[in-house]
């Protein structure tokens, strides 16, 4: 039977070492994305969201690439910094799953949301393709 990728993308296929080198991309490239939407860069986040994005916010709402784009220029300076938690990164082939908490602050504010990303690798690069968050309750 066919099927539609070779063995060789199969990350069962590759070394432990690539493996976490794109690992380290990755969580790189989710940190430049929380720069950028506490900064409002609407350039980088551009870049970093494949144009077939689909997202889901934590107020439920159904989220295009440029929903997202145009929720991030409109808000710099609404959080003034954030952090990843618990973050885990599995690779799969081309595509990639990231959980974890991100946490915004902002004036005597945290915000902390649970999320999920997925990732696609094309032509070499990483781009996000799909992500939800849920707020958390906080204590």
């Amino acid at each position: 039977m066919a099927r539609g990728r070779s063995r060789k993308q199969d990350s069962a296929e590759r070394s432990e070492e690539e493996l976490e080198v794109d690992r380290t991309l990755l969580s790189k490239i989710e940190d430049d994305w929380l720069r950028a939407r506490i900064s409002g860069d609407a350039e980088l986040t551009q870049w970093l969201l494949d144009d077939g994005y689909q997202g889901g916010t934590s107020d439920g709402l159904a989220q295009t690439k440029a929903d997202f784009v145009r929720f991030v220029e409109s808000s710099p300076g609404a959080c003034t910094s954030g952090d990843h938690t618990e973050r885990d990164i599995q690779i799969h082939g081309d595509t990639a799953v990231s959980t974890g908490v991100v946490t915004m602050r902002s004036a005597g504010r945290e915000n902390p949301f649970r999320y999920l990303r997925v990732y696609r690798k094309r032509d070499g690069e990483w781009r996000l393709i799909a992500s939800q968050s849920t707020r958390l309750r906080t204590a």
